[in-house]
């Protein structure tokens, strides 16, 4: 668990006593303990996101635009956000393609009398916020209130009709974090894919709804990730699709020897040997002897007990070399719920389901020693 965002805060107060000159600087930090206990205790009791409200609709009759409700939010420095009315949003000087609405904290200072001469001193901090469209994931402490693959200038926004699996020009709200009692262990998921996908993020953002519904974990969307340009944070890494650039091979075993897991899942519509043998040679490369898995490992036991990993979408074997995990039977397919347009039992889909939870859970466990 990462205890970051609570031991960042340095608790000192004011030791008061006669004589005790109040200049500006002992004034602010009297004040800013009282304001930093609020924050610590909003971080440790609770997962930012939002609160209530700030829901995301599209503005009628308007192209790249969106309009947002009232609500709260908790950023993740404990800050908390309130927009006391609705606003709209539009998509100016955004380019088409992956857009993001971003919710952040902000600090005005301004001076209170209205007849103060020009340029005296602030004299108040106004707590606000930010709302803005821009072309990549929001960034901590900000917030992501929805995203939407925008195809042109002209198209307008609409709800998702599947919010499940939003097509283009709909409003995608799977990955907007929602603030929780008590303070989560959060499971960062990330996903290597070629072009297309669609299923694979389908079965993905399935995946993350079940973590959610666990009582003390948390899901949070990396994104589609270029393994060139690092892991992005991630703990759990899908991926479906080959990688052995010589940076690829750097990312993946800086993410191993933090304690992160990897699952090379096969796709099965795509012949097994296009992937799985760059896979075992990618291993290899890392210096991992994939075997069968032990029934004491933890990815048979750390939710859900399994005696063998569970069926998938496909036939195959299941290998691993501790969070390392390569897999013939095209777990993304079945966590969507179909493969192609067969449909999967329910018994595999949720099996599939728990064996993926109990991958996750695993990727944010200390690693057993010698493993």
């Amino acid at each position: 668990m990462d205890l970051s965002p609570l031991t960042r805060f340095r608790l000192r107060r004011v030791n008061p006593y006669r004589g005790l000159v109040v200049d500006e600087n002992t004034w602010a930090e009297a004040h800013d303990y009282h304001r930093d206990h609020l924050r610590l205790h909003a971080l440790a009791f609770h997962s930012a996101g939002v609160v209530a409200g700030l829901d995301v609709r599209p503005t009628p009759s308007q192209a790249g635009s969106v309009d947002i409700g009232a609500g709260a939010a908790l950023d993740g420095e404990g800050n908390m956000i309130v927009v006391g009315q609705d606003r709209r949003v539009a998509f100016d000087d955004i380019e088409p393609g992956d857009v993001y609405i971003v919710l952040s904290y902000l600090e005005n200072r301004v001076n209170a009398d209205a007849g103060a001469p020009k340029g005296a001193p602030a004299n108040r901090i106004v707590e606000s916020y930010k709302i803005e469209p821009q072309n990549k994931p929001a960034e901590e402490p900000a917030i992501e209130l929805a995203r939407m693959r925008w195809t042109t200038a002209e198209a307008q926004l609409k709800p998702a009709k599947d919010e499940s699996n939003p097509g283009p020009d709909e409003i995608d709200l799977r990955f907007r974090p929602n603030a929780q009692a008590a303070h989560p262990v959060t499971i960062n998921v990330g996903i290597v894919a070629g072009e297309g996908g669609e299923t694979r993020m389908h079965g993905v953002s399935n995946l993350m709804r079940e973590i959610d519904s666990l009582a003390g974990y948390h899901s949070r969307f990396r994104g589609r990730l270029n393994l060139d340009d690092g892991a992005g944070g991630s703990d759990l890494i899908v991926l479906a699709a080959p990688a052995s650039s010589e940076a690829a091979l750097t990312t993946l075993a800086s993410h191993l020897g933090r304690g992160g897991a990897v699952l090379a899942d096969v796709c099965s519509t795509v012949a097994d040997e296009e992937f799985a043998k760059p896979v075992q040679a990618m291993a290899e490369q890392l210096g991992l002897r994939l075997k069968a898995i032990d029934t004491k490992d933890p990815l048979l036991n750390s939710r859900y007990p399994f005696s063998e990993p569970p069926d998938g979408a496909a036939k195959g074997s299941v290998t691993s070399n501790g969070r390392f995990v390569l897999s013939q039977r095209d777990y993304g397919c079945a966590w969507s719920g179909t493969c192609e347009k067969t449909a999967l039992s329910r018994e595999t889909v949720r099996a599939s389901l728990e064996w993926g939870v109990n991958l996750a859970i695993a990727s944010v466990q200390p690693p057993l020693r010698g493993a």
